[in-house]
Protein backbone atom coordinates (compact mmCIF):
# COMPACT_ATOMS: atom_id res chain seq x y z
CA UNK A 1 0.00 0.00 0.00
CA UNK A 2 0.79 3.28 -0.90
CA UNK A 3 -0.06 7.03 0.03
CA UNK A 4 -0.87 9.36 -3.29
CA UNK A 5 -1.22 12.85 -3.25
CA UNK A 6 -3.69 14.03 -6.33
CA UNK A 7 -2.64 17.68 -7.15
CA UNK A 8 -2.91 19.56 -10.22
CA UNK A 9 -0.39 22.61 -10.71
CA UNK A 10 0.00 24.39 -13.23
CA UNK A 11 3.57 25.49 -14.72
CA UNK A 12 3.24 28.79 -13.63
CA UNK A 13 2.80 27.34 -9.91
CA UNK A 14 -1.82 27.26 -9.72
CA UNK A 15 -3.25 24.75 -8.09
CA UNK A 16 -6.82 26.28 -8.06
CA UNK A 17 -8.78 28.86 -9.63
CA UNK A 18 -9.65 31.92 -7.96
CA UNK A 19 -13.47 32.81 -9.40
CA UNK A 20 -14.76 29.57 -7.91
CA UNK A 21 -18.66 30.24 -6.70
CA UNK A 22 -21.20 27.67 -5.45
CA UNK A 23 -22.84 27.45 -8.71
CA UNK A 24 -19.53 27.10 -10.67
CA UNK A 25 -17.31 25.13 -8.03
CA UNK A 26 -14.77 24.47 -10.50
CA UNK A 27 -14.38 28.56 -11.33
CA UNK A 28 -14.15 29.48 -15.06
CA UNK A 29 -10.13 28.82 -15.07
CA UNK A 30 -10.15 25.13 -13.79
CA UNK A 31 -10.99 23.68 -17.63
CA UNK A 32 -8.00 25.96 -18.89
CA UNK A 33 -5.75 24.13 -16.37
CA UNK A 34 -6.68 20.87 -16.68
CA UNK A 35 -7.36 20.82 -20.15
CA UNK A 36 -4.75 18.43 -21.43
CA UNK A 37 -5.71 15.94 -18.21
CA UNK A 38 -9.67 16.20 -19.05
CA UNK A 39 -9.04 16.02 -22.68
CA UNK A 40 -7.95 12.19 -22.32
CA UNK A 41 -10.10 8.88 -23.43
CA UNK A 42 -9.82 7.69 -19.45
CA UNK A 43 -10.98 11.43 -17.64
CA UNK A 44 -13.57 11.60 -20.34
CA UNK A 45 -14.68 8.30 -19.55
CA UNK A 46 -14.57 8.04 -15.47
CA UNK A 47 -15.24 11.54 -14.82
CA UNK A 48 -17.58 12.64 -17.37
CA UNK A 49 -19.36 9.67 -18.43
CA UNK A 50 -17.62 9.73 -22.28
CA UNK A 51 -18.06 6.24 -23.24
CA UNK A 52 -17.55 6.98 -27.21
CA UNK A 53 -13.68 5.90 -27.02
CA UNK A 54 -13.15 9.91 -28.25
CA UNK A 55 -10.16 11.79 -25.94
CA UNK A 56 -6.34 11.47 -26.29
CA UNK A 57 -4.37 8.33 -26.09
CA UNK A 58 -0.73 9.93 -25.31
CA UNK A 59 1.10 10.48 -22.41
CA UNK A 60 -1.34 12.40 -20.84
CA UNK A 61 -3.78 9.65 -20.89
CA UNK A 62 -1.03 7.18 -19.38
CA UNK A 63 -0.78 9.57 -16.27
CA UNK A 64 -4.82 9.49 -16.17
CA UNK A 65 -5.24 5.86 -16.17
CA UNK A 66 -2.62 5.42 -13.38
CA UNK A 67 -4.16 8.13 -11.62
CA UNK A 68 -6.90 5.45 -10.83
CA UNK A 69 -5.18 2.20 -10.95
CA UNK A 70 -4.87 0.21 -7.31
CA UNK A 71 -6.79 2.74 -5.51
CA UNK A 72 -8.50 1.16 -2.80
CA UNK A 73 -9.67 4.63 -0.68
CA UNK A 74 -9.52 8.17 -1.25
CA UNK A 75 -9.52 11.14 1.68
CA UNK A 76 -10.91 14.68 0.55
CA UNK A 77 -11.39 17.84 1.87
CA UNK A 78 -15.00 19.12 2.82
CA UNK A 79 -13.86 21.50 0.48
CA UNK A 80 -13.68 18.85 -2.55
CA UNK A 81 -17.44 17.63 -1.58
CA UNK A 82 -18.92 20.67 -1.95
CA UNK A 83 -19.76 20.96 1.91
CA UNK A 84 -18.52 25.02 2.40
CA UNK A 85 -20.62 25.95 -0.48
CA UNK A 86 -23.83 23.72 0.98
CA UNK A 87 -23.25 23.39 4.79
CA UNK A 88 -26.77 23.30 5.92
CA UNK A 89 -28.16 20.91 3.38
CA UNK A 90 -28.53 17.47 4.63
CA UNK A 91 -29.34 16.38 1.04
CA UNK A 92 -26.27 17.42 -0.74
CA UNK A 93 -25.00 14.79 -1.90
CA UNK A 94 -21.58 16.84 -3.66
CA UNK A 95 -21.18 18.30 -7.05
CA UNK A 96 -19.87 14.74 -8.21
CA UNK A 97 -23.39 13.64 -9.73
CA UNK A 98 -25.16 10.16 -9.09
CA UNK A 99 -22.06 8.17 -10.02
CA UNK A 100 -18.37 9.77 -8.83
CA UNK A 101 -15.07 8.58 -10.91
CA UNK A 102 -13.82 7.50 -7.19
CA UNK A 103 -15.06 3.83 -7.05
CA UNK A 104 -13.77 3.33 -3.35
CA UNK A 105 -14.93 4.56 -0.08
CA UNK A 106 -14.04 8.07 0.11
CA UNK A 107 -13.99 9.98 3.45
CA UNK A 108 -14.31 13.47 3.88
CA UNK A 109 -12.90 15.60 6.40
CA UNK A 110 -14.91 17.44 8.01
CA UNK A 111 -16.32 19.48 11.41
CA UNK A 112 -19.69 18.84 11.04
CA UNK A 113 -19.78 14.69 10.82
CA UNK A 114 -23.15 13.40 8.38
CA UNK A 115 -24.63 10.11 7.67
CA UNK A 116 -22.66 8.38 4.82
CA UNK A 117 -23.68 8.47 1.50
CA UNK A 118 -23.86 5.32 -0.71
CA UNK A 119 -23.59 6.53 -4.56
CA UNK A 120 -23.51 4.43 -7.71
CA UNK A 121 -20.17 2.54 -9.10
CA UNK A 122 -18.74 2.07 -5.31
CA UNK A 123 -18.49 5.43 -4.18
CA UNK A 124 -19.94 5.78 -0.48
CA UNK A 125 -18.68 9.14 1.17
CA UNK A 126 -17.89 8.30 4.95
CA UNK A 127 -17.97 12.43 6.74
CA UNK A 128 -15.04 12.35 9.58
CA UNK A 129 -14.10 14.58 11.81
CA UNK A 130 -10.47 13.26 11.99
CA UNK A 131 -7.25 14.19 11.73
CA UNK A 132 -5.79 13.05 8.35
CA UNK A 133 -3.25 10.53 10.42
CA UNK A 134 -6.79 8.77 11.61
CA UNK A 135 -8.60 9.23 8.67
CA UNK A 136 -5.25 7.49 6.85
CA UNK A 137 -5.98 4.42 8.93
CA UNK A 138 -9.87 4.82 8.64
CA UNK A 139 -8.89 4.68 5.10
CA UNK A 140 -6.32 1.75 5.19
CA UNK A 141 -8.64 -0.59 7.36
CA UNK A 142 -10.75 -0.63 4.03
CA UNK A 143 -8.40 -0.36 1.00
CA UNK A 144 -7.61 -4.01 1.02
CA UNK A 145 -3.77 -3.09 0.46
CA UNK A 146 -4.33 -0.92 -2.34
CA UNK A 147 -3.00 2.87 -2.59
CA UNK A 148 -4.59 5.23 -0.63
CA UNK A 149 -5.31 8.53 -2.11
CA UNK A 150 -5.34 12.16 -0.73
CA UNK A 151 -6.93 14.32 -2.82
CA UNK A 152 -7.92 18.05 -2.84
CA UNK A 153 -6.78 21.67 -3.12
CA UNK A 154 -3.49 23.18 -1.85
CA UNK A 155 -4.41 24.09 1.61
Amino acid sequence: MAVRVDLNISLDGFATTTDQTAEDPFGRDWSRLVAAYADTRTVRERVFKDTSGAGTTGVDDQYARAYFTNIGAEIIGAGMFGLHAHPNDPDWRGWWGDEPPFRVPVFVLTHQPRPSIEMAGGTTFHFVNASVSDALQQAARVAEGKDIRIGGGPS
